[in-house]
């Protein structure tokens, strides 16, 4: 099985709210693969018990992936643990 990879360049964006670290902007142009030419804007905040709980990622932009939300446009980034 031929394992695929996408090319992108990521750009990360720190809010312009220099008191508000756990809080960036994002943005991901992807350049190959099914999502090519695609521009992302994300939003990823860092909770203020980080590292016991995770950080949350939500796209700004529609991208119908199985592992976002469609309402929300929350990435799940929870571990498969066995």
């Amino acid at each position: 099985m031929r394992e695929s990879k996408i090319n992108f360049i990521p750009i990360f964006i720190l809010n312009h709210y220099i008191e508000k670290l756990i809080e960036w902007e994002g943005v991901i142009f992807i350049k190959d693969g099914i999502y090519k030419n695609g521009i992302f804007k994300f939003f990823i905040s860092i909770p203020q018990n980080y590292p016991d709980a995770a950080p949350k990622l939500f796209f700004k932009s529609k991208i119908y992936n199985s592992r976002i939300d469609s309402e929300t446009g929350e990435l799940d980034i929870k571990v498969n643990q066995n």
